[in-house]
């Protein structure tokens, strides 16, 4: 009863300190603008170096990445589990 106690002073004190920050958002019109000046970049690097070919290259690269992390845990979790001796 009395860690309950605690425990329920403490979170209230926490809520109410959190209560006392104000909510914010920011402005999204910046962001859009911004993404767009970052597209229209993008498109004009496009006659220089194909962006779709390095997104295609970067997307193998992670999900190679991905599939030798995903070997690794399979590895491990073959050497942990424990062999029958016959």
């Amino acid at each position: 009863m009395i860690l309950d106690a605690l425990i329920a002073l403490m979170a209230s004190s926490f809520t109410l300190v959190l209560d006392l920050i104000p909510s914010w958002t920011p402005p999204t019109e910046a962001f859009s603008q911004s993404s767009a000046s970052v597209g229209s970049m993008a498109s004009a690097g496009n006659g220089y170096f194909p962006v779709r070919v390095l997104g295609i290259c970067l997307a193998l690269v992670l999900g190679l990445k991905v599939a030798l992390l995903a070997w690794r845990g399979v590895v491990f979790v073959y050497s942990v589990l424990p062999l029958k001796a016959t």
